[in-house]
């Protein structure tokens, strides 16, 4: 009896740790390594930003934004994308949501000249030629020696009307950057300007 009691026990203990066995095999299947899921979720989002990227050079601006969207969960990646989605509503026209962001962003990163040149640039393209023209008088004095920010400034006082404030930046511009070549074109502008 006990002979039967101990083959009885024996198999019970072999199907046991089979059972064990085959369960430890199929939880380690599942099990996944430190970090794992993260790296996961970061090429998740790399793939992301780059699919926004082509829609963006397909001047696909809202399937752009669509994608940029969906990296702004990734915190490597959020301001990147957040600048991104701005980017593309401004190329869309889109140009109170383009502010909206960009300001945001500016309101985190102060000093950021591309910033400070993005709201400036969508100040004007949304109608606020005011606003936007101390805007850019303050760029040009913080950075002399970038022309298209000198350009636009001569643009935007154009646009205002402002003929005699925008010659006297165009005389800036002639003599600080002799050989840029829109030069001709802006005092043409300027010349049929004053005229009226």
């Amino acid at each position: 009896m006990s002979r039967i009691f101990c083959r009885a026990f024996n198999c019970l203990a072999s199907a046991a740790s089979t059972f064990l066995l085959c369960a430890l095999i199929a939880s380690c299947s599942s099990f996944r390594a430190p970090g794992e899921q993260s790296l996961r979720n970061r090429n998740l989002m790399a793939e992301y930003f780059s699919i926004a990227t082509s829609y963006e050079e397909q001047k696909n601006y809202s399937k752009a934004i669509e994608y940029y969207k969906k990296v702004l969960k990734d915190k490597e990646l959020h301001e990147s994308a957040y600048y991104k989605v701005g980017y593309c509503h401004a190329k869309a026209g889109n140009w109170a949501e383009a502010l909206k962001i960009y300001n945001q962003l500016l309101q985190k990163d102060k000093n950021n000249k591309n910033l400070k040149i993005s709201v400036a640039y969508v100040t004007a393209m949304s109608g606020n030629l005011k606003e936007a023209s101390g805007l850019y008088e303050k760029l040009v004095k913080d950075n002399p020696t970038d022309s298209s920010i000198l350009k636009n400034y001569i643009a935007v006082l154009m646009a205002l009307d402002r003929y005699k404030e925008a010659e006297a930046q165009f005389n800036s511009l002639k003599e600080n950057f002799p050989d840029d070549e829109s030069i001709t074109s802006i005092q043409v502008k300027i010349a049929d300007g004053l005229k009226l």
